[in-house]
């Protein structure tokens, strides 16, 4: 019988899995109420995509070097006639909107440049991510678990009737 690993690496990488996981999901918690902190104060416009701002990250895929993705630029007028234009910090390729794209923006009163797209990704994407991250390395943590405790009654003798 091969071993590929020892109950002491299961329980230590189970133990890490669920630190991680954990922290993860505490951050996710926190993102969600601050989300939902920002919907309850906001007001919300309707808004124009005005632009597609390239985004350059510094990670490089394979032979393709750095990788672009767009982030809207939208423009609306808030309650009181500013004209407001705020890049989202959230972009993608392919782009999400197309230019001159009518979007529902949500923006703080006392601050509009404090505005978002009312889309699913665009309020929720990074809670979203990150929460699932999190729920993944629980779901592999229990099952290191059961794996650490069914190999754990393999290894104990089993007693005999007396």
């Amino acid at each position: 019988m091969i071993q590929t690993s020892s109950p002491r690496s299961l329980f230590v990488g189970g133990l890490i899995m669920l630190c991680v996981g954990s922290i993860l999901l505490a951050v996710a918690g926190f993102l969600t109420w601050r989300i939902s902190g920002f919907i309850e104060r906001s007001q919300v416009a309707q808004g124009t995509v005005t632009a597609l701002d390239p985004v350059t990250s510094n990670r490089s895929d394979s032979d393709s070097g750095a990788k672009v993705t767009y982030a809207p630029v939208f423009t609306f007028v808030t309650g009181n006639g500013k004209t407001v234009s705020v890049t989202s910090h959230s972009s993608s390729n392919p782009p999400e909107f197309a230019l001159a794209e009518p979007v529902t923006v949500l923006y703080t009163p006392s601050d509009p440049e404090d505005a978002r797209i009312d889309t699913v990704w665009q309020l929720w994407g990074v809670p979203l991510l990150v929460g699932g991250i999190g729920l993944f390395l629980f779901v592999v943590a229990g099952i290191f678990t059961l794996t650490l405790r069914f190999l754990k009654r393999q290894m104990t003798p089993a007693t005999a009737p007396q």
